[in-house]
């Protein structure tokens, strides 16, 4: 699901919720979901942000996480060019 979709469903998801929606406020939730591990501590952020404490936004919560893309687990790409370099120095070493 890409990322206007996703807002968008955030979008009918707080219309639901909370009666009105607000692209901003969609796209800070679906932030939130990318950035949050699990839906019990989405959920706590959501409810701190006024959203109410109630079955619903667990509910939602649990799903935003369902659909928000996830980067595959691994190394950075900095991470990987550091390894690069310390295995070319290596192989190099081995000529001197």
């Amino acid at each position: 699901m890409g990322d206007r979709e996703l807002t968008n469903w955030v979008n009918d998801q707080l219309y639901a919720l909370l009666g009105y929606a607000e692209g901003s406020i969609a796209a800070y939730i679906v932030a939130l979901g990318k950035k949050t591990a699990n839906a019990e501590a989405l959920t706590a952020q959501l409810v701190e942000q006024g959203l109410p404490s109630s079955g619903a936004t667990r509910q939602f919560a649990a799903e935003l996480i369902s659909r928000v893309p996830r980067a595959a687990g691994g190394a950075s790409a900095h991470r990987k060019q550091e390894r690069a370099k310390v295995a070319y120095l290596r192989k190099n070493e081995q000529y001197a």
